[in-house]
């Protein structure tokens, strides 16, 4: 924490080279949490694009023990970014490749089998993932993809931690029940 607080410091004195590092550790979850939004790469790219150019100049007002964590930060920024887009333009749909988007942030590649066998039960947990309503949905992809705490999300969607445990445990309730009944996956 005290290393990314240097990183934060330096950025915030418009060190670029602190802030891209805080791109580089940052850009994949920022890119993971838009494109489960978004399911299209090209849109994805270009609304992570705009997260950071927000974030790079916004980054002289953040403020630590305000904003939470600069990961919960950058996922809040996400959020209203993806938000802005969808209400300002129609929402596009896209065939997907097999090629899994996140290669390109992987250390090594997966055997052809393993991507194809991780591909299948990544589009079963999207399909899944969309009937639930939004505000599971997103609990959920912050929580378990994204890898925040209760209290970090809370503070992104602007709800109790409290509310996000109760909103958490409906939505793996309802989740479990989606994936047995429509898709045979328990």
């Amino acid at each position: 924490m005290l290393e990314e607080e240097k990183l934060i410091k330096k950025a915030k004195q418009g060190d670029l080279f602190a802030f891209e590092e805080i791109y580089k550790k940052y850009g994949p979850k920022v890119f993971r949490f838009i494109y489960w939004k978004t399911s299209d790469i090209e849109i994805t790219k270009d609304l992570v694009q705009e997260v950071f150019l927000k974030a790079f100049k916004k980054i002289k007002k953040f403020k630590i023990n305000k904003e939470g964590s600069i990961s919960s930060w950058l996922l809040k920024i996400a959020r209203n970014t993806v938000i802005d887009f969808y209400r300002t333009s129609k929402p596009v749909t896209s065939l997907e490749s097999l090629e899994d988007p996140m290669i390109q942030f992987a250390s090594s590649d997966p055997s052809p089998f393993e991507k194809t066998s991780q591909n299948l039960e990544k589009e079963v947990l999207e399909k899944a993932l969309k009937k639930l309503p939004e505000i599971q949905r997103e609990v959920l992809i912050l929580r378990f993809i994204e890898g925040l705490s209760s209290k970090e999300v809370g503070k992104i969607l602007k709800k109790s931690d409290g509310a996000i445990r109760i909103i958490q445990y409906r939505a793996l309730k309802k989740l479990k029940k989606i994936l047995e009944e429509d898709f045979n996956y328990y």
